[in-house]
Parts: structure tokens; sequence; C-alpha cells
């Protein structure tokens, strides 16, 4: 049997040229490249070996300068300035399609800053929880998280976080967090809390004050960590020894530290960016084969990635490249499309890589559709 539904492919991606080029721009093109799986079905009462054929559909560019999809599909974009990439999506919330922005720009990335709170409160309530308040400076942004640095080793404790809200109330600012360290048993320590910010708290600015509640600390007589030795037998061959350790002791807690990711911004350069080319295909039926053309614009070129979204395949193609006002190749070269997922089997060989950038007018893939071996 043949898997899956018709494969539709969606896509080359070209990686950036060589570092220090003004002209280094990440191109992807989506596309959708035409093939046929053929299937080789032995039939185990007269051993005869029968050939089917599938089409791999192909899509054409229904907007050619900016995206190659259907119109009624939703185009998902960063509206805030920054270049970064804009996505169309499908109906089924598969990504298509790309939406090119070649600007120059700055990188944004994300770094971890920490900073330590101040402890205003710390108390016990007889036999109840431990309750401790703590505040993060106005000058910070909100904490996405909270590490309890303790000297305890061997315990278990659940926490409740809360965060005091703008009318004065408090809300909760974490899911209940069971802090713990067995290190007794594996090299396990849980001691930081995710911390979430309340709705009712966005429009507020710092300092922020959280409470944690210790739901269920041990009471201090019994904070020493104590083994009871339970002996039964008279003689020491029969004897046995049971050993109770106590872990949930009194929380001890030296610091509380906050951690939050921010933005960071990279010096000016030309940005990685996503393209959709112009596409169009042709179906040569006498030769069984079709051709698939993209409009490359000039544009530096160092590697084709294609994007199928199927497997189990295998195609021959000659990749040819077009100058700017030259109607013979500049480049010919022959290659293997295969992607094959089958038990253990892994292979995607969907990459075409160039050893220096190309630039080129037109690219073109001729694919022998009679080429692929029963899989």
């Amino acid at each position: 049997m043949l898997p899956g539904d018709p494969l539709t492919s969606h896509g080359f991606s070209v990686m950036p040229a060589a570092s220090g080029s003004s002209s280094s721009v990440m191109i992807r093109a989506v596309s959708a490249v035409v093939a046929t799986i053929l299937a080789l079905v032995v039939s185990s009462s007269t051993h005869a070996a029968t050939t089917y054929r599938r089409d791999i559909a192909i899509e054409p560019v229904k907007v050619p300068t900016l995206i190659a999809v259907e119109l009624d599909e939703r185009v998902y974009a960063h509206t805030d300035g920054l270049p970064e990439e804009a996505r169309v999506y499908s109906a089924a919330g598969r990504s298509v399609g790309f939406v090119i922005q070649d600007v120059r720009g700055r990188q944004v990335s994300k770094e971890t800053i920490s900073w330590p709170g101040t402890v205003t409160r710390a108390e016990a309530t007889g036999d109840g929880p431990l309750v401790i308040e703590c505040t993060s400076p106005a000058k910070q942004p909100w904490p996405g998280s909270m590490v309890i640095e303790t000297p305890l080793v061997d315990f278990q404790q659940l926490v409740r976080t809360e965060v005091q809200l703008a009318d004065g109330t408090w809300g909760p600012a974490a899911e209940e967090t069971l802090l713990a360290d067995y290190s007794r048993f594996v090299n396990i320590r849980q001691n930081e809390i995710t911390l979430k910010q309340p709705e009712a708290a966005m429009a507020a600015k710092g300092p922020w004050t959280f409470r944690l509640t210790i739901l269920q600390p041990t009471p201090e007589v019994e904070s020493r960590l104590k083994q009871i030795v339970q002996r039964e037998g008279s003689d020491g061959a029969s004897s046995r020894e049971t050993r109770t350790v106590v872990d949930q002791r009194p929380f001890k807690i030296n610091a509380i530290r906050f951690e939050a990711k921010v933005e960071k911004e990279g010096p000016e350069e030309v940005l990685t960016v996503d393209w959709v080319p112009p596409m169009s295909k042709t179906v040569h039926g006498l030769t069984g084969k079709s051709t698939v053309t993209f409009i490359a614009g000039s544009r530096p070129v160092n590697e084709l990635s294609l994007e199928i979204a199927g497997t189990n395949f295998s195609r021959t193609a000659r990749f040819i490249a077009y100058r700017e006002n030259e109607a013979q190749p500049s480049r010919r070269q022959d290659v293997t499309l295969r992607k094959i997922d089958i038990g253990n089997l892994h292979r995607d060989e969907t990459r075409l890589i160039f050893s220096s950038p190309i630039i080129e007018r037109m690219l073109q893939f001729e694919i022998d559709d009679q080429s692929d071996p029963p899989l």
C-alpha cells in the first residue's frame, strides 16, 4: 500500500552568504515540486510485480511576488517593526509559505539576568505553615522565575507562591511547586519556582511583593535529621534494624534570587530573511519529465533546501541556472532528491549546497517523474 496522501512540497531555503558580505541574505523560495512515487507490490499467489503510480501535486504561485498559497489562507506577521519572518499558514495550521522582509536591521536575542530579592517577613504560625515575603525592586522587569537558595539537602516541601496585586489582595503567581532534594537517592535538586504574572497585575509596575507559603514544615523539635533504630530479636544473628528518616524539616532559606529573560539588540546588519520568488511549472507528457522554474532575481544563493511534506520517494533531477541577459545555462548539475523513512532507516537528501554563493537570474529543476525505484 502507498503511504499517506499525495505529497506536496513547500519551499526552497537559501542560507546566507559568507560573513562579511553586505549582500549576505538567506532566501527561502516556497514551491511545490512534482514527483511520482512508484510502489512495487508483489502478489503472493502469482509472484507477479504490479507497478502503481502516484503524482505529487504542485501548487502554482497565486500572488507571484508575495505568497505561494491560496488567497484565503491567513498571514501571520510581526507588526512591531522588527524585521522578523512572517509566515503563511494553511487552514490546518501548517506552515506553507513565507513573506519577504529584506531590510537592514538588528538581530534581537534574549539573555538571562538575575537579581537578589529582599526578604521582609518570615514567620511560622505554631504548627501551621511557614510564611515568607520578599520583594523584587522596581527597576527590574517582571521575574520569570524565583530561585530559593537553601542549605538543606534530603528534603521536600510543597510551596504556594502568591503576588500582591494593585488593590492589596494576593493572587497566585505560580502553580503549587514541590521544592526537593533527593541527594540520598539520585542527583536531583529542584529549587526554582516558575512565575506567571497574574492578569490583574499586568498593568502594575514594580516593586512586586511575593508571598511563599511552606505548607507542611516539620516542627522544630524534629529539625535534626534523625535515625530511629528499632531492633527486633534477642541475638545478633536474627536481629533486624528499621531506620526512619525525617525529611520534612523547617524550611531554611539563605537567599531568594529572581531571574528574567530580556531582549538584547545586536549591531545593525543585513538580516537573514525569507523570500518567495515567482514560480511556474511545465509538464512534458511525452518525456515523463517536469520543469519547475524560479525567478531568483540575481540574489546571492548559498543553499537550496527542498521542503517536502512526505516521505519514501526518490527522483533524479537536473539543476540548471541562467544568468542575467544570457540564454544559455551558466551551470548544470545532476542531483538526486530523496526522502526515506522506513523503520529505522531515515534519509533526507533534499539539499543542494554550493561551494560559493551563486548569483543567477533563474533557477530550474528538471525532474524525471519516471525515475523513482520501487520503495
